[in-house]
């Protein structure tokens, strides 16, 4: 598919989408230090009685993990819509860059279904970052809903794997293998600071949200890297 794309296209794609990253994540470090800003004054308790009042204490890690689960139910939506609405099937932005082929086709109910269990798993363990007194309460209750998302999860992603082709099955193991690496280097350099007092300890619920934004970032790039009209308007070459 992609040795039919002209390497001066590829490149010019490629650069527009690394532009739209940084424009991206400056925007998003800005928002970030106003957040944190709101957070600190939180803490101190000049601003949201509120939220102090029923026990929910904000952080970057919450508010990016909700903003993650509202990404993830919007993907379930789509890629359910996407099995019998064609035009949204044919839209690359919307699915994800996998465009209305066989390949992609085959995988859209199993994808919908994966994003269900993703929701709910990843969306009680949200809920109890930002009310653990809750989940202390009823921890069979939230852990039996974690393990039917995870389950759900491994199922339909084995369902996706035998209907991806070569081409979305590199794609997605090379993407999550990126991310892993530089989240597991992020991790050692974490725990190395840590250990010396230059900085406090990060939660596992943190690591999960910066992995999964790590991995937006890194498919992507991955994406545009092996066609440059993955995440665009066009049709796939080989729809």
């Amino acid at each position: 598919m992609t040795d039919v794309v002209p390497q001066k296209s590829r490149t010019k794609s490629l650069g527009k989408f690394l532009l739209s990253v940084m424009g991206i994540a400056f925007a998003g470090g800005i928002f970030g230090y106003f957040v944190g800003g709101w957070v600190r004054e939180f803490e101190e308790g000049r601003v949201g009685f509120f939220l102090a009042e029923i026990g929910f204490a904000p952080s970057l890690s919450s508010f990016i993990g909700v903003l993650l689960l509202i990404i993830y139910l919007i993907s379930a939506g789509l890629f359910g819509l996407a099995t019998v609405n064609k035009k949204i099937a044919r839209n690359r932005i919307l699915t994800g860059g996998l465009g209305d082929n066989p390949s992609s086709r085959r995988a859209f109910s199993s994808l919908a279904l994966f994003y269900v269990g993703y929701s709910l798993a990843f969306g009680v363990l949200v809920f109890l970052d930002a009310f653990p007194k809750v989940g202390l309460s009823q921890p069979i209750m939230f852990q039996s809903l974690i393990v039917i998302g995870v389950c759900l999860m491994g199922w339909c992603a084995y369902r996706v794997w035998i209907s991806f082709d070569e081409f979305f099955r590199a794609i997605w193991v090379e993407a999550s293998a990126l991310s892993a690496f530089v989240v597991l280097l992020g991790v050692c350099v974490e725990m190395g600071a840590a250990k010396l007092g230059l900085i406090e300890g990060i939660s596992g619920f943190d690591w999960l949200v910066i992995y999964q934004s790590v991995y937006l970032v890194v498919y992507g790039i991955v994406s545009g890297i092996r066609d440059p009209n993955m995440l665009t308007m066009e049709e796939p070459e080989d729809a």
